[in-house]
């Protein structure tokens, strides 16, 4: 099977096949993912003020300002990143 893009002229839009769900209901399928990912590490952050000042962590601090180098915590936003996407398009694919 091809994978691409089509332009459909009965119905003047632009489809994914051989999926044929329309691009606009694909973009907001995206974008409402993307939105409660977003929601859901908002909370997170509100109930671990401690990101960012963990061990690991550099802080530089000069009398003419400071330097903030937030190693772990990226690590650590990095895996949990990574095992949401992979666990959302997990979910995505059963679905389909």
């Amino acid at each position: 099977m091809q994978s691409g893009l089509r332009y459909n002229k009965r119905q003047y839009r632009c489809t994914l096949y051989p999926i044929g769900i329309p691009l606009a209901e694909e973009m907001a399928r995206f974008l409402i993912i993307a939105g409660i990912i977003l929601v859901i590490l908002g909370i997170l952050l509100n109930f671990f003020p401690k990101i960012g000042h963990l061990p690991g962590d550099i802080y530089i601090e000069k009398p003419h300002g400071r330097i903030i180098i937030p190693i772990t915590s990226m690590v650590i936003i990095s895996v949990v990143l990574t095992v949401m996407i992979n666990l959302v398009l997990w979910i995505l694919s059963k679905i389909r």
